[in-house]
């Protein structure tokens, strides 16, 4: 089984990232290089640290470089570190590991973002074998992987984490969610200083329920962040708010509820002074649809909504990728199995410009995330052909070029 669900390009070459299940039923990372020109493999490698479990969660490619974020078992058997690997983009030598490894319990990357020499990355740490976890956010040398500074947050002794960060000027700002003194999630912002790691500003949000950050874009001095929001536990609405990040200010915000039902942003892009947020939407309980929404950067004014329902059952979109004059989602909806979903919006109107919903042989097939590079936008995911076991099993690594 390879399963991708990372995708990045530049200079030619897009590297899709996932993770493969051995014979011996491990799991190993695969990093796999493509030309962007006609999909010839330019090399295909796997990372295992120990023998055990490793998976990634976010990917930078530049174009000498590709840096991986995610966790690796220290034995075949023992805990999870927080894990970054740096690989040369040509050749796919490794050039260094780093790992982070707080007090011998579980820790992971779960996003990083990088400007000049200098990573940021955030994750969760967990304070004991079991639990509860504080958010971490650090910065690494990109040269050679050494720590820079360290930041734990830990708002009530509960479970804390950042799934996202955004790198804004010469901010760093975390996005993820804290546990409140009720007992529930908030949404947790804070703000770090790149170059000393000095914790800038906090905020958290809390509308009553729980609230997940869950994914973060920045633009100029201006981060933002979505994910859902709920005023009560039997719903959630999809939220986007826009934060100064060198200051943690509130520009402006946006809940969207369908129905009253459950609602949230699973990814989010900012570019040509517009905010895409994309993931699902619920008309009824127990089946959402792929939900996009289109916002002014700069006001947070609603300029168009868009909701895609394959047969009537589960739709999902899980990235998306703005590219000149176009929003691209990537994900997967249910006609008696998943398809893969690839949908192009018209940025400015919201109209549908293509799209392809693809059943290989009628396995499940899912399209996970989304780039673009050129005039060409490049989408990876699983394909399962049909009788080959349970969705998700014996499925494919599929990438697929698309000309916007």
């Amino acid at each position: 089984v390879y399963d991708p669900d990372l995708v990045e390009a530049a200079a030619g070459t897009v590297v899709m990232v996932g993770t493969q299940v051995t014979d011996a039923g491990a799991q190993d990372l695969r990093i796999t290089a493509f030309s962007a020109a006609n999909g010839a493999v330019l090399w295909d490698t796997t990372y295992d640290r120990a023998g055990g479990y490793e998976f990634a969660t976010d990917v930078i490619v530049t174009p000498k470089d590709v840096l991986v974020a995610g966790g690796a078992q220290a034995t075949a058997t023992g805990n999870v570190d927080g894990l970054l690997l740096r690989y040369d983009a040509k050749t796919g030598q490794l050039t260094w590991s780093a790992f982070y490894d707080r007090s011998g319990n579980e820790e992971a990357f779960l996003g990083v973002d990088m400007t000049g020499w200098r990573i940021v990355v955030t994750g969760q740490s967990l304070t004991g074998s079991m639990g509860p976890a504080d958010a971490i956010t650090q910065s690494y040398d990109f040269r050679d992987g050494s720590l820079l500074w360290s930041d734990i947050y830990d708002a009530t002794g509960q479970w804390d984490v950042g799934n996202a960060v955004a790198i804004a000027g010469k901010t760093a700002v975390t996005v993820g969610q804290a546990t409140g003194t009720d007992g529930r999630y908030d949404l947790l912002m804070m703000g770090h200083d790149l170059k000393s790691g000095t914790r800038l500003w906090t905020e958290t949000y809390d509308k009553g329920g729980s609230t997940r950050g869950l994914a973060a874009a920045a633009s100029g001095n201006t981060v933002y962040a979505v994910g859902d929001d709920s005023a009560y536990e039997q719903s959630a609405d999809m939220m986007v708010r826009a934060y100064t990040a060198s200051t943690g200010a509130l520009v402006w915000a946006d809940s969207y509820d369908v129905a009253g039902f459950y609602d949230s942003a699973y990814d989010v892009d900012v570019a040509g002074g517009v905010v895409v947020a994309t993931g699902e939407g619920r008309p009824s309980q127990f089946s959402p649809d792929l939900l996009t929404r289109a916002y002014d950067a700069t006001t947070g004014t609603l300029l168009w909504s868009a909701n895609f329902d394959l047969a009537g059952s589960t739709d999902q979109s899980w990235a998306v990728e703005i590219t000149d004059s176009l929003a691209v989602i990537a994900g997967a909806g249910y006609d008696e199995d998943h398809e893969w979903v690839v949908r192009a919006y018209d940025l400015s109107t919201g109209l549908l410009a293509w799209q392809e919903v693809l059943d290989r042989s009628g396995g499940s097939d899912s399209a996970r995330d989304v780039t673009a590079l050129g005039n060409s936008v490049f989408v990876v995911g699983s394909t399962q052909e049909a009788g080959t076991g349970f969705p998700g099993t014996h499925a494919d690594g599929t990438i697929r070029a698309y000309r916007r």
